[in-house]
């Protein structure tokens, strides 16, 4: 399921990026989350500063009203429960709506699950803020040594990778521990890593499109766009990779050459 949020409501596409449908056409929203089975989606819609928690198909579960906008969004992977960050606090919400915990955690902009909802994390600033469920806090914060500009959290849970100003792309164990630190070409705005953990994407401020191979630590694809890019995600098979931009959305397909050589985004 790909489904995208703009000033229109939300748009479901095919796997080709063809708009199906369009929900909420009346409503802007800022995020829109799909739970990994497909059953819930999760949405913020700022200028009301609500809370959508719908089904599947976008019908409406409930709604909850914020104390303030919204700044980021995730949704647990069966859609039992969603994390809201505001500009002062760190929400976590019940799939019926009633609030399970709230956490003050200031100026939190990206925010990623676990893939078995069993823990969050949360960037604010140049650090990397660890939650269980029930908004405990999980070891030490994670210094990134400048402003994070993009978070995820790998398919197995194993490490969260996080993005700079400065062009770095950093990971961690979920004990805290540095993994890995590769230096990209260009600070990057999104990054999104593939179901399979093997591969790493990332949007940046130079307009371009990179994949990166996690292990190898080596930029592997890419492809350059004359318009501004805002994010990035992959499809279940990680076949496919979608960006967001100004200038709407792109499908990328990347093609896997014989080894020893680079892959090729087209």
């Amino acid at each position: 399921m790909l489904v995208t949020a703009g000033y229109r409501g939300l748009t479901f596409r095919d796997t080709e990026g063809r708009a199906l449908r369009a929900v909420h056409e009346e409503e802007r929203f800022d995020a829109v989350a799909i739970s990994a089975d497909g059953s819930a989606l999760a949405a913020v819609d700022d200028e009301d500063g609500l809370l959508w928690l719908l089904d599947r198909d976008g019908e409406i579960r409930h709604q909850v009203r914020l104390s303030e906008p919204g700044t980021a969004l995730a949704l647990a992977p069966d859609g039992s429960w969603a994390a809201v960050a505001t500009e002062n606090e760190l929400g976590f919400w019940e799939a019926d709506g009633r609030l399970r915990t709230e956490v003050p955690v200031v100026g939190a902009e990206y925010l990623a699950m676990a893939p078995d909802g069993s823990w969050l994390a949360a960037a604010r600033s140049d650090h990397v803020l660890l939650f269980d469920a029930r908004g405990r806090r999980l070891g030490p914060a994670l210094d990134a040594g400048d402003e994070i500009t993009g978070l995820a959290v790998s398919p197995r849970g194993d490490w969260v990778a996080a993005t700079t100003g400065q062009g770095a792309i950093l990971r961690w164990d979920p004990e805290g521990r540095l993994l890995a630190e590769l230096e990209a070409a260009a600070a990057a705005t999104h990054l999104a890593v593939g179901p399979f953990g093997s591969w790493l994407a990332t949007v940046c401020f130079d307009d371009a499109v990179r994949v990166w191979d996690v292990q190898a630590g080596e930029c592997i694809a890419a492809i350059h766009l004359e318009a501004g890019l805002d994010a990035c995600a992959w499809t279940p098979g990680g076949t496919r990779l979608y960006v967001t931009g100004w200038a709407g959305l792109h499908g990328f397909a990347l093609r896997l050459p014989p080894q020893g050589q680079q892959a090729h985004a087209s």
